[in-house]
């Protein structure tokens, strides 16, 4: 799929819908300056907050991935995203997760359960 098919679809896994098109909107409109995460996605002890897409399809978040701290950074190109999984288990994302505004999520120590 092309990085332009991408930005005007919603991305799926076998699961569920991963990004919707409202979503990919939001992060395709959001720039590097942007800090609030738009979508959270985990599998197992990762936890990632995305909140943007760049031209080239790479998505931009925090990242949690289970050892005491939080990151900041690229986290993997969208067209990845349907096939991430650890054994049987896809990536899935929180349906109900909602940013809290002035969350300093760099300063924490997980990213697991918020």
């Amino acid at each position: 799929m092309k990085v332009n098919e991408v930005f005007i679809h919603s991305v799926r896994n076998p699961i569920m819908c991963l990004i919707t098109k409202a979503q990919m909107r939001a992060l395709r409109t959001a720039d590097h300056s942007n800090t609030t995460p738009i979508i959270k996605l985990f599998m197992g002890c990762l936890t990632w907050l995305v909140t943007e897409i760049d031209s080239d399809g790479i998505l931009w978040g925090y990242a949690d991935i289970g050892q005491g701290q939080v990151e900041f950074g690229t986290l993997c190109h969208v067209s990845e995203l349907p096939t991430l999984k650890v054994g049987p288990a896809y990536i899935e994302r929180d349906y109900y997760f909602k940013p809290v505004p002035g969350t300093k999520y760099l300063e924490m120590e997980s990213l697991v359960g918020i």
